[in-house]
């Protein structure tokens, strides 16, 4: 009799033991789950360009290899291949990559980007830059500057005149004699394009 009670309680302790052991597998298993994709995004959510202008987007996270579908809503203004952008026309269009389900946006706006204007100015305060009257016998000595968004430093200009009417030496020029807008052309060299500023200068004989 004592050895058949000994006998269920060890048949007992046993279910117990793999009981426990089967609760415990199966809580190991559910814990470790199969880990989470990254979430996915673009690199941009909004981009500016010129027309013919280029910017390339890009899919962040995810799974590799994906299958990533781009449209452009407006392919007038802007459009849209494997995630690059070209600028079409003026105006704003919204670019879209769709993941599975998951459809990211991308507001495009096309402008016009203007490009520093580099230009010959005078630094001589003259009713304006591009004529203006002497007597005869005057001189003017031109203080040339060259504009590429701000000033160009150690600039060599050269002046030429047109008319005998108006000679020149150096940056100077004198008035001769009488003469109704002679050209004067102030001239320089700046990363191998030639720029100039014509002058139109007139004579007046002196009372």
């Amino acid at each position: 009799m004592c050895k058949k009670s000994i006998s269920v309680i060890l048949s007992v302790l046993v279910t117990m033991v793999l009981a426990l052991f089967a609760a415990c597998s199966g809580g190991d298993s559910n814990s470790s789950s199969a880990p989470a994709t990254n979430p996915v995004t673009l690199d941009k959510t909004a981009i500016t360009l010129s027309i013919d202008g280029e910017a390339t987007l890009q899919v962040l996270g995810g799974e590799e290899g994906q299958t990533v579908v781009w449209e452009a809503k407006n392919p007038k203004i802007a459009t849209v291949a494997n995630g690059k952008v070209t600028g079409v026309s003026l105006g704003t269009t919204v670019v879209t990559a769709t993941v599975g389900e998951k459809t990211l946006e991308c507001s495009v706006t096309v402008v016009i980007f203007y490009e520093n204007v580099v230009e010959i100015e005078l630094e001589n305060e003259v009713q304006d830059n591009t004529s203006f009257r002497l007597l005869t016998g005057d001189t003017y000595t031109f203080k040339p500057a060259l504009i590429d968004g701000t000033k160009v430093e150690n600039v060599t200009f050269t002046l030429t005149s047109d008319n005998e009417a108006i000679t020149v030496s150096d940056m100077t020029i004198t008035a001769e004699k009488e003469v109704k807008n002679a050209e004067v052309k102030i001239a320089c060299t700046y990363n191998g394009q030639e720029y100039s500023l014509t002058v139109y200068v007139s004579v007046d004989q002196e009372v």
